[in-house]
């Protein structure tokens, strides 16, 4: 196999394209390559077709469970590249989500009897700074919460025991099938 770089390619698209000068043909395929590799080493897939050419990077399956946690895994990352690119402000919020037997003992501890709890117990949760990166990851959680941090602590961390008075419900939904996270069937602000 003989490897190749930018410059084997150049000539012949030349050939092709006699009125783009060869300058201008080098930058827009190193720019292209260059994209390629780094979607790719974000973790995203590539998908090149054209009437006669169709080439695709990455992974495909026939198991329907295995293809809707890939799909959701690259929606994640594709989220993220863009929020990163499009330069999306901050709202200062994290979110994190809960199963239903995590939200029943919230709601036991907010309507316990006595003198109303100033702070709640919430347990281990994974946060997240973009909320539609929460939503695609968490598709199986129900209820999704937000708490105002204002500092920047990265893209998630995970917090062990999160006890707080500052955590708001604001999605409660049923647990998302395929059709559900599909980027033709949302709104998503960061695509």
């Amino acid at each position: 196999m003989e490897l190749k770089t930018i410059n084997d390619y150049i000539e012949s698209i030349h050939e092709k394209f006699p009125e783009v000068q060869i300058q201008d043909i080098k930058r827009i395929c190193t720019f292209g390559f260059k994209s390629l590799y780094l979607h790719n080493s974000y973790g995203g897939d590539t998908l090149i077709k054209d009437n006669d050419l169709w080439c695709y990077i990455g992974n495909l399956t026939n198991d329907s469970l295995k293809h809707f946690n890939y799909y959701a895994r690259k929606l994640a990352v594709k989220i993220r590249v863009l929020y990163k690119r499009k330069k999306i402000p901050w709202d200062g919020y994290y979110y994190f989500a809960l199963t239903d037997s995590e939200y029943q003992k919230y709601l036991v501890q907010k309507n316990s009897k006595g003198r109303p709890k100033k702070k709640f117990k919430f347990g281990d949760v994974y946060m997240y700074k973009i909320f539609e990166e929460c939503k695609i990851k968490e598709h199986a959680l129900k209820y999704i919460f937000r708490i105002y941090y204002g500092s920047d602590f990265g893209y998630g961390f995970f917090k062990k025991d999160l006890v707080t008075d500052k955590a708001e419900l604001i999605v409660e939904r049923e647990p998302l099938k395929f059709e559900d996270i599909l980027v033709y069937n949302n709104n998503y602000e960061t695509i």
